[in-house]
């Protein structure tokens, strides 16, 4: 039931100037921080890795995204690839939980892409704190 005696211009001006929260990061190549990182239980029960991405490059700066990795015996190869571009290299991976933490608050290049309604988060490569991704100009193009 609405009750209809509130009244809220109050905060008609505070309303007006208030931010918006970041939408939808786009597809592209962003400077992001891992916020965080998770082992969990995917639908299908298998272990998975979930980490929390904050944007840190000004085009999509304060967006979150979130990468998920299940881990079986056909990802382990993957999975490897992943923790080691996060520089976190394992020789079991029963070591992997008392690891999660030295993941977190690294910076890291990633390359979001939308297919289908299906979205992909790639970890390229690790940046130094403080370093922004390298961009392209014309004299890096080949024609």
């Amino acid at each position: 039931m609405i009750d209809t005696s509130i009244d809220l211009q109050e905060f008609d001006t505070a309303f007006e100037t208030a931010p918006t929260l970041a939408g939808e990061v786009p597809d592209g190549t962003y400077t992001a921080r891992i916020a965080d990182v998770s082992l969990l239980r995917s639908k299908a029960g298998n272990p998975m890795l979930v980490w929390d991405l904050r944007i840190l490059s000004p085009e999509a700066e304060g967006g979150f995204l979130k990468k998920r990795r299940a881990i079986t015996e056909k990802t382990l190869t993957w999975v490897r690839q992943d923790l080691e571009t996060c520089g976190l290299t394992l020789h079991k991976m029963s070591e992997l939980n008392g690891q999660l933490h030295r993941m977190i608050d690294i910076d890291i290049e990633i390359t979001k892409t939308t297919r289908n309604n299906d979205t992909s988060i790639y970890f390229n490569r690790r940046v130094e704190p403080g370093v922004s991704s390298p961009e392209l100009t014309d004299d890096d193009l080949p024609f």
